[in-house]
């Protein structure tokens, strides 16, 4: 079972430190994302790997002082200043996976000194990108690497990786809202989006959520993120173009990765 972090007895924290096990922190698993992410973990981890989820962001520190792999799913926006947060408390040999949009792995490195990875997929892990900094040591964690999303996909560098944030982006927010808008043309977006996946644009169509499509929506659009520049140019053009629609998707990404660096 996933577990969340809380305040603990000092005999609750020694028991932690003396278990031997693989001890993997997800920070940022208060959200939508981080919730269904400790979920899929539970569901695939071996036995001896322990997952422990924040309820709070004051647990930050405390949470990577304990993780041998630091998983972060919080806002780009937000991902410089939790680095600066918990650098200081990282294990040395720690490591690094972000979920975070647009923020490059050199950056989250400088931040925190220690080997970074990178992986996107949506939120019910029909598929998963990843791409890994050379020093990147996979061994303990392969199991993610493969089992994490039903279909997985390396990327041998980040410029790819990029490309591929706004294709998941892409694909869910088309099947999504062509549920409530009939009049748009779905099947045009799945054939531009199939060379991404390495699927076929039947296979894509047959991941469409179920449950309510607006309510969904609502769930995947943080405010000021890729998903909510979606919307905005289907709601002004919903038989936007496939190219029409990755632009705008890919122009927010930049515009984060603009504001993360700056």
């Amino acid at each position: 079972m996933v577990e969340k972090m809380r305040q603990g007895t000092e005999d609750q924290d020694n028991g932690f430190e003396n278990m031997q096990q693989t001890n993997i922190g997800i920070l940022g698993a208060q959200g939508h994302f981080g919730q269904s992410l400790a979920k899929r973990l539970d569901e695939i981890k071996p036995p001896e790997m322990r997952v422990t989820g924040t309820v709070d962001k004051n647990h930050n520190p405390e949470i990577a002082s304990r993780s041998d792999l630091v998983i972060i799913t919080v806002q780009p926006q937000h991902l410089t200043a939790l680095a600066a947060d918990i650098h200081q408390t990282l294990k040395p040999r720690a490591q690094i996976l972000s979920f975070a949009v647009g923020v490059p792995m050199k950056s989250i490195r400088d931040i925190t000194g220690r080997p970074v990875a990178r992986a996107m997929a949506d939120p019910w892990w029909n598929y998963m990108g990843y791409v890994k900094g050379l020093d990147f040591d996979e061994c303990n964690y392969r199991w993610i690497f493969e089992r994490l999303g039903k279909r997985n996909i390396i990327f041998d560098d980040e410029q790819r990786f990029d490309a591929f944030t706004p294709g998941i982006t892409h694909l869910y927010t088309t099947l999504l809202y062509s549920k409530v808008h009939p009049d748009m043309d779905v099947a045009e977006h799945l054939k531009y989006l199939a060379w991404l996946f390495h699927s076929y644009p039947q296979e894509l169509l047959a991941t469409a959520p179920k449950g309510e499509p607006d309510e969904l929506l609502k769930k995947m659009a943080t405010k000021g993120g890729v998903t909510e520049a979606a919307l905005h140019a289907l709601n002004d053009n919903p038989r936007i173009s496939p190219e029409e629609l990755s632009e705008a998707i890919t122009r927010r990404q930049e515009e984060i990765k603009k504001r993360v660096l700056s």
